[in-house]
């Protein structure tokens, strides 16, 4: 799967479609926003209506399937163990249409088999490309690579400043004294 780039063609676009110099361009841009907002939140309800349907669809068909494939596979063995035994007693010389017709029911349990898996890998592939470009292409906002912008950054900052804070107090043995010596208040200010 490829990932995109801010060097692609399609982001060159939309920054060329985005540089505007109408008087109307602000008003434009916070609607805008606020439609790619949108936009996003409707992809996530597509994807999980996706997943809702897809499981809701195993559901339906789970207990003819597991009777299903069992039963095709079962046909499939025993029609080929007949077609061994018709071709080693040279039966196909005097009954030529048992061929075709072991031939007929071999191919259709085989193709019966073959559509029910690639439809469902079909269908798990599809969405399971959308979750990895989801997954691949995450949006983190930066402080020019340094560090991302977001919650963490706050809990962060605040667990560095107090640990700096209690770091000073202990270190820093200053009397009070030298704060009221060196401030312009006096000792009979206060």
């Amino acid at each position: 799967m490829l990932t995109t780039t801010i060097d692609s063609p399609q982001h060159k676009r939309v920054l060329r479609m985005r540089k505007n110099d109408s008087p109307s361009f602000d008003i434009h841009q916070k609607y805008k926003l606020n439609e790619d907002v949108i936009k996003i939140k409707k992809a996530k309800e597509i994807h999980l209506e996706l997943i809702k349907c897809a499981r809701n669809t195993n559901d339906a068909y789970n207990l003819h399937i597991l009777m299903s494939i069992p039963a095709t596979f079962i046909f499939i063995i025993s029609l080929i163990y007949h077609v061994y035994y018709y071709l080693m007693a040279k039966e196909y010389r005097t009954q030529p249409i048992k061929s075709y017709i072991y031939l007929y029911w071999i191919s259709y349990f085989g193709l019966k088999v073959i559509t029910v898996c690639y439809i469902c890998a079909t269908t798990v592939t599809e969405i399971r490309d959308f979750t990895l470009q989801l997954i691949q292409n995450p949006l983190s906002f930066t402080s020019y690579g340094f560090f991302d912008l977001g919650y963490t950054l706050i809990r962060s900052m605040i667990g560095t400043v107090t640990t700096y804070l209690i770091i000073l107090i202990q270190v820093g043995d200053l009397s009070s004294q030298v704060f009221f010596h060196n401030s312009t208040l006096s000792i009979s200010d206060l």
